[in-house]
């Protein structure tokens, strides 16, 4: 999977398109949330150097399912957010690294759980992130590091545990292999194994605005279940379970249910461990719109109709409701500024793109902010860390 330098895509928004287009299906995530206002986790600062195991792409094993699963069901956790004594979320993980070298180069007695972001996106600073094992241990986890866009987080605790063995090429799975998934249905539970098939090996889908490339399986997938992993007959990861098909009107569909590919794990979890954040990944963090006015002449304009807090426009300053006037922006080859006219909301998308900014860029924003001309405002792109 190629990394992307952009964290959120700019959004258009047109007047007229305020009403989404309407699907026979919606796809939701599968966690049993109950509630939560998606603020930051408790955070660490060391950052880890681990070995994640990936088996030869033409790996198998003859061992009855029974055995495998016997191996590989230990390193399946429950995952829970507390709330004092109260549970406000519920849902899997899978260890896939234990041991791990500090920044110090000493080694620790850490296992890092890889779990879906929207899990544990409820949680506030005060929360405990609880991992519960298949023996009935609870642990307090910390968290390492995660991302949204793939919706994939990494939790440590202080024990080792047994961890997973990736598959070698999740591109290779093909439709028909047989796979389990296990995880914690209901957040009660933990532990269930269901079988089924590769429905497709590469499915893109949208949740919450963001397109990804899934693995579709008919086994069994119910609230719980996010964070959980799906599993080659051999006992290898081939994906995280992190959504399911609900109906347009909320009813149950069976059998459409889908996983993060290992492919994509690996790549994004090896970052979050090693520095807590994707290098090179920003958020901007905001949608514009057109807007027409006489007050000041007949050329239209664009305005900010909404901000992401954790996006670089606002952080630099700019906030909702700022009419833009220019955009400045420094030739990184020549030293030559060039300054952009804003007529319009798509093609203020369109120029932002091509711009391929990267972290440390900056751009000057004239904008009208409560009806004065002259603010001007200075943005810097900026590395996105989850709860910075």
């Amino acid at each position: 999977m190629k990394k992307s330098v952009l964290a959120l895509i700019l959004t258009l928004i047109i007047a007229f398109s305020a009403t989404a287009c309407q699907f026979e299906g919606i796809f939701n995530k599968d966690s049993s949330n109950q509630g939560g206002v998606g603020v930051t986790p408790p955070t660490v600062t060391n950052k880890y150097t681990v070995n994640i195991n990936v088996a030869p792409t033409d790996s198998v094993t003859d061992k009855p399912l029974t055995q495998v699963l016997e191996e590989i069901c230990p390193s399946v956790v429950e995952v829970y957010i507390a709330q004092g004594d109260k549970m406000i979320s519920a849902g899997s993980g899978v260890v896939i690294a234990s041991g791990a070298y500090d920044e110090e180069g000493v080694l620790t007695d850490k296992s890092f759980i890889i779990t879906c972001h929207h899990v544990i996106e409820v949680a506030d600073v005060s929360d405990q992130v609880i991992i519960t094992t298949t023996d009935g241990k609870n642990y307090t986890a910390q968290l390492v590091g995660s991302d949204p866009d793939s919706d994939i987080c990494v939790l440590s605790i202080d024990v080792i545990l047994p961890a997973v063995m990736l598959h070698g090429d999740s591109d290779l799975i093909k439709v028909g292999e047989d796979v389990v998934a296990i995880g914690n249905p209901l957040g009660t539970l933990g532990g269930t194994v269901t079988k089924g098939i590769v429905s497709s090996s590469s499915r893109e889908i949208t949740i919450d605005n963001k397109t990804m490339e899934v693995i579709q399986t008919d086994a069994a997938i119910n609230p719980g279940n996010s964070g959980g992993g799906l599993f080659t007959t051999s006992g290898y990861l081939i994906g995280m379970v992190n959504a399911k098909f609900i109906g347009s009107y909320g009813e149950a569909v069976e059998g459409l249910a889908f996983a993060i590919p290992a492919n994509t794990i690996a790549e994004i979890s090896t970052d979050l461990i090693e520095h807590g954040f994707i290098p090179g990944k920003y958020v901007i963090g905001c949608t514009v719109a057109n807007y027409y006015t006489s007050k000041w002449g007949s050329q239209g304009y664009v305005y900010i109709s909404s901000l992401d807090q954790s996006g670089c426009f606002y952080k630099s300053g700019l906030r909702a409701g700022d009419i833009i006037e220019t955009i400045t922006h420094t030739n990184d080859d020549s030293g030559e500024e060039y300054v952009y006219n804003v007529t319009t909301a798509s093609a203020f998308v369109e120029y932002i793109n091509s711009l391929e900014l990267k972290i440390g860029d900056t751009l000057r924003f004239e904008v009208i902010r409560d009806s004065v001309r002259t603010v001007h405002v200075e943005v810097m792109i900026t590395q996105y860390v989850y709860g910075a």
